[in-house]
């Protein structure tokens, strides 16, 4: 991503080309149903459930200019093991659904899987991914970056992975429950959440999964967790554990991944992640209700203070999204 100075004040719409709407692949849903089930996952990661219902989320978009947006319903680490949870999740993806079905140029939604432990058949979660996928008309799908305590680069997960490879899904990676402890004071979405993405980027890399399944598009979450300041150490150093490849296949690796900017769109952040991934592979995110819409429009007002190109700045703003999502018209 090439830079340039700063546009004079005015000169373009908040944070990106004048009159031109964005696209946001990170908003949630709260869906009424599930309420009192997410409420319960809330204590280990140091935040309150955030009030949510369609009406105020279309206000929310509207306000920003946002003309579309990719919803996700992630409480993973709430229903895993639940003798419940392939019904929750058919519930919630029913949901989204709906909402997309009644503004289809607006929405489009990643369906949650019922992921198992390790060990555990994964007969259900590719039943829903087909069902998801094809009857529901889903976008992509979104996936913690752990389950159970188990990141999904471990074997266990590979049948899936093939599957998603064969289908050339989007998987839009989303933190969950932390595998280690929270530092005391520092609540885990401040800290934990970004490391947690990072750690399964590498694993997904060093174990092979980036390599084996090409075809899947991955979009890292939160501005990928400093991904772009680490992936050289990593690339270079592996090949002490796979000398077969060298540390620029490693690197290519990395590359490929997809990354979106929801409250990590300094200009620090954009420089890191403009010098390392290629054109068209960062997009906007808000993480719409769970960050607080005050912290929203302060990086919003970050990405419109970057020194970037017209080209990158509309690139960001919608038109990687609309590459990768083109059923949306914002």
């Amino acid at each position: 991503m090439s830079h340039r100075k700063p546009d004079k004040p005015g000169a373009v719409a908040p944070g990106g080309a004048a009159g031109a709407a964005w696209v946001d692949v990170h908003q949630h849903v709260i869906p009424p149903s599930w309420r009192a089930l997410a409420e319960e996952g809330t204590g280990n990661v140091g935040w309150a459930l955030p009030a949510w219902d369609p009406e105020s989320a279309r206000a929310f978009r509207r306000e920003r200019g946002i003309g579309a947006a990719m919803l996700s319903n992630n409480i993973s680490s709430v229903i895993t093991g639940r003798p419940d949870q392939v019904d929750l999740v058919r519930r919630s993806n029913d949901y989204c659904a709906e909402l997309v079905a009644g503004s289809p140029r607006e929405l489009g939604f990643f369906a949650s899987l019922p992921l198992p432990g390790p060990g555990d058949p994964l007969e259900a979660v590719l039943a829903e991914l087909d069902r998801a996928l094809g009857e529901l008309g889903a976008g992509g799908v979104v996936l913690p970056t752990s389950v159970a305590g188990t990141y999904l680069g471990d074997p266990c997960f590979e049948p899936l992975w093939a599957e998603l490879d064969r289908r050339e899904a989007v998987v839009f990676l989303h933190p969950d429950e932390p595998t280690f402890p929270a530092l005391p004071g520092v609540p885990a979405v401040l800290l934990d959440f970004v490391l947690e993405t990072m750690r399964c980027a590498v694993q997904l890399v060093a174990n092979g999964v980036v390599h084996r399944h090409q075809r899947v598009r991955i979009i890292l979450s939160h501005g990928s967790g400093g991904l772009a300041s680490v992936a050289h150490r990593v690339a270079y150093g592996l090949p002490m554990v796979d000398p077969g490849r060298s540390g620029e296949e490693w690197l290519a690796d990395f590359r490929r991944f997809y990354v979106e900017t929801s409250l990590s769109s300094t200009g620090p952040a954009l420089a890191a992640l403009s010098a390392f991934l290629p054109e068209g592979h960062v997009l906007f995110g808000t993480d719409h209700p769970y960050a607080p819409v005050h912290a929203v429009d302060r990086f919003r007002s970050h990405l419109r203070d970057a020194p970037l190109e017209d080209g990158w700045r509309s690139s960001v703003q919608a038109g990687a999204a609309l590459a990768l999502f083109p059923g949306l018209h914002p």
